[in-house]
């Protein structure tokens, strides 16, 4: 997959979606993924996510993953959360997800067609 860049995989750990809150992150996931291929921030080398990606899986082989639960994070789901919150843009994330959901609340039928500019890791600004 790291040699198509234009393909663009964002995950929920939730196999229903119902919650606002849920809707909400996943939009807002999307969104950061986007900035990795568009926008400001960088993706590391093909090498360190090949050895990220090794490591990764080989703790869950160990831990007593099956293949077919390679993509869930179970128990290591605070691991996840840990790991997002300390990257370099997890501030204007959170910031983001919080106007986001209000806007949902307020605006439901457009809330989608709000776009913000990223000003650095905890500034935005809403641009319409």
């Amino acid at each position: 997959m790291m040699g198509y860049p234009h393909f663009k995989v964002v995950g929920n750990k939730y196999l229903y979606i119902t919650s606002q809150e849920v809707s909400q992150m996943m939009d807002l996931q999307a969104r950061f993924v986007l900035s990795y291929f568009y926008g400001p921030n960088k993706l590391p080398s093909t090498q360190e996510m090949l050895e990220d990606t090794v490591e990764t899986m080989n703790k869950r082989w160990q831990a007593g993953y099956k293949k077919r639960q390679a993509q869930v994070l179970g128990s290591d789901q605070m691991n996840y959360y840990t790991e997002l919150a300390n990257s370099e843009h997890s501030m204007v994330v959170l910031k983001l997800q919080l106007k986001s959901s209000k806007s949902f609340l307020e605006n439901l039928l457009n809330f989608r067609e709000d776009v913000f500019k990223i000003e650095d890791t905890v500034t935005f600004v809403q641009i319409n």
